[in-house]
């Protein structure tokens, strides 16, 4: 089960903390004029809670306080007066107040130094890569050039699922999975998740099917579009 770090009580905790209990996660808006790149941190850490509690089975609504940029693969915010008889286990707000009868739970996301000529320019995603890079409550540095080395390690990372697409089918690997998904249950520890995925790319033991399996699972939590060149002329 996720855990996260509630800065209310500064302790890690499970989310949501029993079966079928209410929950409303906060995640506070970022400073005026921050722009975009302040958007992003609060969004992207609502996008992989979403993402990763969907592996558990968990029911998420969330609302926030502007809209998600596009192409940065984040869920679209929900439409709250569209489920007036279907509460969900948890709620992830930005500004909203908590709801009365949930327990109250926040988070508190780092803006990075990310400048806002960055965002928009390339591949967008690359943004989002460079964003997992880094632990969501550390603000790291995430300049043009970090974006640019991304953005390559993006390309490497999508030639190779399609040239991993063409070999036979093989079980995903347990090990590198195990690694993967222990780090984001754990308070959303997206690099260590990352390095795991490396790690696999590397291994010259596991074969190219296992790798394709793996990569294409995992991609549903870092929203990175990995199969985007599967079919393409190479």
């Amino acid at each position: 089960m996720l855990r996260l770090r509630n800065a209310e009580s500064g302790r890690l905790e499970a989310v949501p903390a029993a079966p079928g209990q209410g929950l409303a996660l906060r995640v506070p808006a970022p400073p005026e004029g921050s722009g975009t790149a302040g958007v992003l941190p609060g969004l992207l850490a609502a996008d992989l809670i979403r993402r990763v509690l969907g592996r558990h089975r968990v029911r998420v609504l969330a609302s926030y306080a502007a809209t998600p940029p596009d192409g940065l693969n984040l869920y679209p915010p929900d439409e709250l007066a569209d489920h007036p008889t279907h509460r969900p286990t948890l709620l992830i707000t930005w500004t909203d107040p908590p709801q009365a009868d949930a327990t109250p739970f926040v988070i508190h996301p780092a803006l990075p130094d990310l400048p806002n000529s960055v965002v928009g320019e390339g591949d967008p995603l690359a943004v989002r890569l460079v964003l997992l890079g880094r632990h969501y409550t550390d603000p790291g540095a995430a300049g043009a050039a970090n974006v640019a080395g991304a953005e390559k390690e993006l390309g490497r990372w999508r030639d190779a699922v399609a040239r991993w697409a063409d070999s036979p089918s093989r079980p995903m690997c347990a090990e590198y999975l195990s690694r993967f998904t222990d780090a984001c249950d754990d308070d959303l520890d997206t690099p260590t998740a990352l390095r795991a995925l490396r790690d696999l790319e590397a291994d010259p033991e596991l074969p190219d099917g296992a790798k394709f399996e793996t990569f294409v699972h995992v991609d549903s939590v870092l929203g990175l579009d990995l199969m985007r060149d599967i079919g393409r002329p190479r």
